[in-house]
């Protein structure tokens, strides 16, 4: 799974969007026809772009965490087969309001049997980093 970018249109930035690519040998690739996951223009938070994305698999689906256009918030969608995905919510699963310091900038998921692990990082340039941990969702309650 990718994170791809369109053709700018002059100034206006390109929505993303999550990208399957399978090999037999890690070295020839091949492209699905078509994105598999892709923004939402009608969620506000999405703005039609997916970026950031992480991808696990549980064992019987596929989980994804991944960003809207801000990338402040994360959403979570499932997918049995990587291709067809569902939102869990039309919300984010995850904003910056969750942790202490009310940023996001990068996210790591870990599936531990029914439950999601997720190690969030805020911090930047000049400025100190911390990471959290943090129990998102339990999936027998999605």
């Amino acid at each position: 799974f990718y994170a791809g970018y369109g053709a700018k249109d002059g100034d206006v930035e390109a929505p993303s969007a999550m990208g399957l690519a399978t090999s037999r040998d890690g070295i020839v690739w091949d492209k699905f026809a078509r994105p598999v996951f892709s923004g939402d223009r009608g969620l506000a938070w999405e703005d039609g772009s997916v970026s950031k994305i992480d991808v696990a698999w549980t064992g019987d689906r596929y989980v994804l965490l991944y960003a809207g256009r801000t990338g402040g918030s994360r959403g979570l969608a499932t997918s049995p087969d990587g291709i067809e995905w569902q939102r869990v919510s039309d919300d984010p699963v995850l904003t910056g309001l969750d942790v202490p310091r009310p940023a996001i900038f990068s996210t790591s998921m870990l599936v531990d049997g029914d439950r999601i692990r997720v190690y969030v990082s805020n911090g930047g340039h000049r400025t100190t980093s911390s990471v959290y941990e943090m129990e998102l969702i339990t999936l027998d309650d999605e």
